[in-house]
């Protein structure tokens, strides 16, 4: 889509560690301040964790002080200062009692956000599935995440139980 829409794409790797120094943690690092280095000003797909609030979100991901803020600028200048505005929004948002106030401040920076386009999220997050015979015991409890990390042909913390479905007599 993003070609569709005019913004030509070329696909490179990096190490590990470059990739972190100068695109994970972008304008997060020190050697990124003015005067001290350049970072990242291509698109990077990265993951990021789940917020318990839509202002804890947008304090930790967008404002300038956030825990995981990885640079925005809308002059081209000084991403490591983040967006004026809405660094101003945020600092709002965390300052209001109001919930009805604090959600329509929340409104307003998502649809300025919005319009600035400095992170793009996947087009839908669902919660992961995984599917198996129910005779199939203690299958996926070492995973680290919801659908991921099951490896039956090297796991040996599973086993079958006969006495479930589908191997159950009736």
């Amino acid at each position: 889509m993003l070609q569709q829409g005019g913004i030509k794409l070329r696909h490179k790797s990096y190490p590990y560690q470059v990739y972190r120094d100068t695109i994970y943690d972008g304008y997060v690092s020190s050697s990124t301040q003015p005067g001290a280095g350049k970072g990242f000003t291509g698109i990077a797909r990265r993951a990021v964790r789940g917020y318990p609030s839509v202002a804890i979100a947008l304090f930790g991901m967008m404002h300038k002080d956030g825990g995981f803020f990885h640079g925005a600028t809308p002059d081209g200048r000084n991403a490591f200062a983040g967006d004026p505005k809405v660094n101003d929004l945020i600092d709002k948002i965390k300052a209001e009692p109001e919930l009805a106030r604090q959600q329509a401040l929340a409104q307003e920076a998502i649809r300025y956000l919005s319009g600035q386009v400095y992170n793009v999220p996947r087009p839908a997050n669902v919660k992961g599935f995984t599917l198996w015979w129910p005779a199939i015991g203690n299958l996926g409890m070492t995973a680290t995440y919801a659908g991921g990390n099951v490896q039956v042909e090297t796991r040996r913390d599973w086993w079958v139980d006969a006495t479930k479905p589908p191997l159950a007599k009736a």
